[in-house]
């Protein structure tokens, strides 16, 4: 009796191939998962760069259509609310006769973090741009980091309003 060649793949053949197959997946895969957590860094940084800079223009541009007519802009400040991964921008007004409130209107800016990403106050949690000189009111420099898994990015504001990035 003769026996036939059959033409295929054995069932171990298979099965390493498969194997190979599962593992090149796994490791795509995590790959991904890593590549999307540095984007949402990046997006977060960027974002909170953005809203910092619109609120030290603001202030510069001495921007003052949230206040009253009676009242004067003293200063915009940008804030990281704690626990909810957003930051927000008030414009701080005064009528000169009693102490500049926080005004809170339609136009104040508010964001979010990307998923994942969260604040970390170096030194403090709030910046408070003066108004017409950019520069902080506090008279010291301002520092935070945005963080996720994939790692960390530093904002330093000089006690001049200059932002640095990375330590640049």
């Amino acid at each position: 009796m003769k026996l036939s060649n059959s033409q295929g793949f054995t069932l171990i053949e298979l099965l390493v191939v498969m194997t190979i197959m599962g593992l090149m997946m796994g490791v795509g895969m995590m790959a991904y998962g890593r590549i999307q957590e540095d984007q949402n860094l990046k997006k977060s940084y960027k974002d909170a760069l953005i809203a910092l800079t619109e609120a030290q223009q603001n202030a510069f541009l001495g921007k003052k259509d949230i206040c009253t007519a009676d009242e004067v802009l003293v200063s915009y400040i940008f804030s990281f609310v704690d626990g909810t991964g957003g930051y927000q921008i008030n414009a701080i007004c005064s009528d000169g006769k009693t102490p500049p409130t926080i005004t809170s209107s339609p136009t104040t800016k508010t964001g979010t973090l990307s998923k994942g990403t969260i604040f970390k106050a170096i030194s403090g949690t709030t910046v408070e741009f003066e108004s017409v000189t950019r520069e902080l009111t506090s008279g010291t420099s301002f520092t935070f980091s945005i963080e996720n898994s994939s790692g960390a990015r530093v904002v330093e504001i000089t006690q001049f309003g200059d932002i640095r990035e990375d330590g640049k």
